[in-house]
């Protein structure tokens, strides 16, 4: 257990900072950890930030974390002129193949890097990746009954940012997140950069940018916003998924507020803001909440599960019911579920 303040202020390159891990390049385990200790890291940067609760990057021979608890808030506040962020209150960044079992965070994860606003729409520079467990995965992430309960939240110049109460981005490999739940609220407050930022915001995943995420019996009731000021040029919200490829996203349950500012595009769906690739699956799953002001009902909940029509055959999307459940918003702006659930099946 650390239970110490850990403090860098890294001008330069890249930097790897966790509450009890840095970096890890070979095979390892990480097992029974507790960090208790704020993790925060500011300086100037030329490179990338890695950080995390209990380990910031793994990027070379598999990875895996279990029973490990972050109590503690993992904050960023560089300011760059061509970095990337990798933000997770369990792990930063998975370069590869990474096993997250049973970890729980209930510390806040904040994004406060006010990176340059002299980038190119098209470069991966200030590319943002925040979530509540991973911040980023390019391996074959695999996690399962991993719980986030703290706030998830991006305050940022960056062009691209993806955040999820549970994972930022999967990219690359395919990741499977089994029985996670998020209670925490998922925010981007963009700072203006001329209104040229893409933000992707969700529950469980921000965005999948590979084929065959699969999101299984997960669940979401923190409150997903979009918390702008100004036009900015597009922006998806989804209560698993923000934006995806094709993914599997089956027996889940979703249950909370999407808000957002004005945009210039991008969509926003219950379960699935926008799913871009024909295929992927969309089965029995319970919704409800409100989206966009609309509160959701047994008479309107299948015309808010996803954000678009595109992407799944009719036999594909089955089971789908209204979530009928008492809820209240915590202080924290997540809801949290009081009753049992309760099904207004729909089979289309």
């Amino acid at each position: 257990t650390n239970y110490a303040v850990l403090t860098n202020s890294h001008n330069g390159s890249n930097a790897f900072i966790g509450g009890l891990v840095g970096r890890v390049n070979v095979k390892s385990l990480v097992k029974n950890c507790t960090n208790e200790g704020t993790v925060t890291t500011s300086g100037t940067m030329s490179g990338n930030v890695y950080l995390g609760g209990i380990m910031g990057s793994n990027t070379g021979g598999a990875a895996t974390i279990e029973n490990c608890t972050n109590a503690a808030t993992a904050d960023i506040t560089n300011s760059c002129s061509a970095a990337q962020i990798f933000l997770g209150g369990i792990l930063g960044n998975a370069s590869v193949a990474s096993v997250l079992n049973i970890c729980t965070n209930s510390g806040d994860i904040l994004d406060e890097g006010l990176c340059s606003d002299a980038y190119a729409s098209n470069t991966t520079a200030g590319y943002a990746r925040t979530g509540g467990i991973l911040g980023s995965s390019a391996g074959a992430a695999s996690l399962t009954d991993c719980t986030n309960s703290g706030k998830v939240e991006i305050n940022a110049k960056s062009v691209y940012m993806n955040i999820g109460g549970i994972m930022g981005l999967n990219n690359t490999a395919a990741a499977v997140m089994t029985r996670c739940i998020n209670n925490g609220s998922v925010v981007i407050t963009p700072v203006n950069n001329g209104g040229n930022q893409v933000t992707r915001i969700a529950g469980i995943v921000g965005f999948s940018a590979i084929a065959g995420t699969v999101i299984e019996a997960c669940e979401n009731y923190g409150d997903l916003k979009l918390d702008n000021n100004y036009s900015i040029l597009r922006n998806w919200i989804g209560g698993a998924i923000g934006y995806c490829k094709t993914s599997k996203i089956n027996n889940g349950k979703y249950n909370a507020v999407l808000s957002r500012g004005t945009v210039g595009g991008g969509k926003v769906g219950g379960i699935n803001g926008q799913n871009d690739t024909k295929g992927g699956e969309l089965g029995y799953n319970g919704l409800a909440g409100t989206i966009l002001g609309t509160v959701i009902t047994a008479e309107n909940f299948n015309d808010y599960l996803h954000g678009t029509s595109a992407g799944y055959d009719t036999d594909k999307k089955v089971g789908n019911y209204f979530l009928e459940t008492s809820a209240v918003t915590s202080a924290a702006g997540a809801s949290e579920q009081l009753s049992s659930d309760l099904t207004n099946v729909n089979l289309n």
